[in-house]
């Protein structure tokens, strides 16, 4: 994702020219990376992370936005008469930037956990950081609310698993033997299993690299998930062989659709 114009910018004509950023008091601070391009408007492309920032068709060769210290957007209804109108949450101009440091926090959260609101809490660097790695998209909020959630399932339940158009032996068949995720190298099965050990820890592998692309065939994947339990003997729900001496009708059993 590139970042927005007004915030990060080429130091024209500066020498040497140097991506810079807008820090909170509105100062333009040089980066560690130079400007690419043979034209002012394509090296203020290859700061902000313009898509096909040289024009050439190809955007897989442009190179990565400027890095530049965290931060994100506050609205701020006082910057214009317009932002107090209808429509005003796409208007950049009424957003202000806010540099993550140890002091731009709000102060008025207990963020350091220790039982005492101070000038210590508007730290929120690790705020941030917690932020950025588990729940900046809906895909990684996801992925951090199943994990939470099964954490504490018991190792006693059975545990299967499937996604929408991936980690499925069909449209209409459910167990494969290629569920780990994005990453597709691996041979890893979504049978039912006890939820511990090697079985767990392949569920949770296959939630970190859950693929995203496609469609939303919500019936298919419910019927296939039924579909599942009305089958009987190797790798059935209702397989006894991973609880020797337990009748199969007493072990729990789950099932994930993603």
């Amino acid at each position: 994702m590139g970042h927005s114009s007004s915030d990060v910018r080429c130091n024209e004509p500066g020498n040497p020219r140097m991506c810079q950023y807008r820090n909170a008091s509105a100062v333009w601070v040089n980066t560690l990376q130079s400007c690419s391009g043979n034209n002012a408007v394509r090296r203020n492309n290859s700061c902000v992370g313009a898509h096909d920032f040289d024009g050439d068709g190809d955007p897989n060769n442009d190179p990565a936005p400027a890095a530049v210290p965290a931060y994100y957007y506050v609205f701020d209804v006082t910057n214009a008469a317009a932002c107090a109108l209808s429509g005003a949450d796409t208007n950049n101009a009424c957003y202000d930037i806010k540099i993550v440091s140890t002091t731009s926090g709000p102060g008025t959260l207990d963020l350091n956990g220790d039982g005492v609101i101070n000038a210590t809490d508007r730290d929120e660097r690790q705020n941030f950081a917690n932020w950025y790695s588990f729940a900046r998209t809906r895909n990684l909020a996801t992925i951090t609310a199943a994990s939470l959630a099964f954490a504490a399932l018991d190792p006693s339940a059975r545990l299967a698993w499937q996604a929408l158009n991936t980690c499925r032996g069909s449209t209409s068949n459910f167990v494969n033997d290629h569920c780990d995720g994005w990453k597709n190298t691996l041979s890893v099965s979504n049978a039912i299993r006890p939820y511990t050990g090697t079985h767990k820890g392949d569920f949770y592998a296959w939630m970190s690299q859950l693929p995203t692309e496609g469609n939303t065939p919500l019936p298919a994947a419910m019927t296939r998930a039924g579909n599942y339990y009305t089958t009987h003997g190797e790798n059935s729900p209702y397989d006894n062989e991973f609880g020797v001496g337990i009748p199969a009708s007493t072990l729990a059993a789950a099932t994930i659709t993603s």
